[in-house]
C-alpha cells in the first residue's frame, strides 16, 4: 500500500509540475487531480480484489493440509491395527 501511495503522490507532484510549466488551465488541473484520485482508488480496489483471491486460497490449503493430516492418523492407526494382529498371530503360535 505504501507503495502504491508512493507512486500516486510522485505521479501527481510530477505531473503537477508538468503542467505549471505548461501553464495548463485550471479546469484541465481539476481533471487531472479527478483522474489521480480515481486511479488510486482503482489501485486500492485491485489490491483488494487480490488479497480476498489469496485469502480464499489459503482456506482452500489449510482445508486440503486437514484432510492430509486426518488421512494420515487414519492410514497410522491402521498400520497399527495391522501390527497387533500379526503380533498375536505370532504369538498364538509360539
Amino acid at each position: 500500500m505504501d507503495f502504491l501511495l508512493w507512486i500516486d503522490t510522485y505521479w501527481h507532484a510530477s505531473t503537477m509540475e508538468h503542467m505549471k510549466k505548461k501553464n495548463v488551465s485550471v479546469a484541465t488541473k481539476v481533471d487531472m487531480e479527478n483522474l489521480a484520485d480515481a486511479t488510486a482508488k482503482g489501485f486500492v480496489d485491485v489490491e483488494k480484489r487480490l488479497g480476498d483471491r489469496i485469502h480464499a486460497v489459503d482456506k482452500k490449503v489449510d482445508a486440503l493440509n486437514e484432510k492430509i493430516d486426518i488421512g494420515f492418523a487414519d492410514m497410522r492407526q491402521e498400520m497399527q491395527g495391522g501390527f497387533r494382529m500379526v503380533l498375536a498371530a505370532i504369538e498364538t503360535v509360539e
